[in-house]
């Protein structure tokens, strides 16, 4: 994965420590510097603040506030952490504006990047204040939901669908594992039609051919990969999409996941099977955009 560096959005209290830790991991593993940033939603200034200059020393003495208790903070990671070869005074930034559009203009002007967040343990709800959701929805970069600490990142679960562009989303992940010397699995759930009554004896039929199709074209896909020395199963299961990922959590160290090319990652995430793992995981997923992989995959 060509990553020219790592970006890490930290909200204002603990959420996004386990996705500075990992950043921390990997900036050694890829190579690559790591940045955070803390992006202040600044109220608007009032009537009485435009012509008299308060609202500047307001903006100004709020920043300040914000960066001088976001520099503790990171300073206290990168000790525990281990990285005393890291200055937080030149990691950190601290920008005026709504997180989501802070960070996707920050990613979209430096050139390739992992972005990485946080997410709350709790109650599988997004940080910073829907930044997530958001950012999921429209950054052009892969985007790394980390919720809780690992140590080590072993196995990597690429759910696929059989849409185009599968194939660019399991280069990613063999290219992640080969950084990380992690093992593959790739999986396609199959759901069949659900009806409301009892089908003709040849609409089953039909859906039988139907399931029986796709997984030729998947295990056809799977046989045509070359993955070098590393080592890749797979399995095609029946069964409902999320609830089958989320079945293979504790065998998952991460899970790749991409998005349909004709659809877009806004209304694969939002509404659909992506939205309901990530909030329900304990592991981290790695959200890849179709055109985002294409500029991001190696050969």
């Amino acid at each position: 994965m060509e990553i020219q560096h790592i970006v890490v959005g930290m909200d204002g209290g603990k959420l996004a420590d386990p996705a500075i830790l990992t950043a921390l991991d990997l900036s050694r593993q890829f190579g690559v510097g790591v940045e955070v940033l803390h992006a202040v939603n600044m109220i608007q200034p009032r009537w009485w603040m435009e012509d008299s200059g308060r609202w500047a020393r307001v903006q100004a003495q709020t920043l300040a506030q914000a960066r001088q208790s976001r520099l503790e903070h990171l300073s206290r990671i990168l000790v525990d952490a281990g990285r005393q070869d890291l200055v937080a005074e030149e990691m950190l930034h601290v920008l005026p504006g709504r997180p989501a559009q802070v960070l996707a203009d920050h990613v979209a002007s430096h050139g390739p990047a992992l972005l990485m967040l946080g997410k709350h343990r709790d109650q599988g709800l997004f940080d910073l204040g829907g930044a997530t959701r958001e950012l999921l929805s429209a950054c052009p970069c892969p985007v790394w939901v980390q919720g809780v600490r690992q140590s080590k990142i072993e196995r990597i679960l690429v759910p696929l669908d059989l849409f185009p562009g599968r194939r660019l989303i399991v280069e990613a992940a063999v290219t992640l594992a080969r950084v990380m010397g992690a093992d593959l699995k790739l999986l396609h759930c199959y759901q069949p039609p659900c009806f409301a009554f009892d089908p003709h004896p040849e609409l089953a039929e039909t859906a039988e051919d139907f399931r029986r199709s796709a997984k030729e074209e998947f295990e056809e896909f799977v046989a045509e990969l070359e993955v070098g020395e590393l080592s890749m199963t797979s399995e095609f299961v029946d069964g409902e999409v999320a609830p089958t990922i989320l079945g293979f959590e504790d065998k998952t160290d991460i899970t790749v996941m991409g998005t349909h090319s004709h659809r877009g990652l806004s209304r694969l995430v939002l509404g659909n099977q992506t939205h309901r793992v990530l909030a329900k995981t304990r592991a981290p997923v790695l959200a890849i955009p179709l055109e985002a992989s294409q500029r991001l995959v190696t050969a």
